[in-house]
């Protein structure tokens, strides 16, 4: 297929398409090289790797975990009732009011 035959767009330069494919990251540590080890140096002086959590650690961090989603839960309804609220004191004040949709 010549190239002439169709529209390839990006200013009709063949190196657009052409070209291969860049890894992902692949200048993030020539970037932020000094950062990046000290950041990775920081977190295993302090011992901020994974580690083993006994069984009551297990448990409370579950029970944390449920009352955060049930708080999250509470307050999505709340904000779904108050909308709702709000959306049926407007529509009854346009009723009242008289103006047709």
């Amino acid at each position: 297929m010549s190239l002439s035959s169709a529209y390839i767009g990006a200013g009709n330069q063949t190196s657009f398409f052409n070209r291969k494919a860049s890894v992902p990251f692949k200048q993030l540590k020539k970037i932020y090289g000094e950062e990046l080890a000290l950041i990775s140096s920081e977190q295993s002086k302090l011992g901020l790797n994974r580690k083993t959590l006994s069984e009551t650690d297990r448990v409370l961090l579950k029970e944390k975990i449920r009352i955060l989603i049930k708080n999250q839960r509470r307050n999505y309804i709340i904000n779904l009732l108050v909308t709702i609220c709000i959306l049926a004191i407007f529509l009854f004040t346009i009723l009242l009011i008289g103006f047709k949709i």
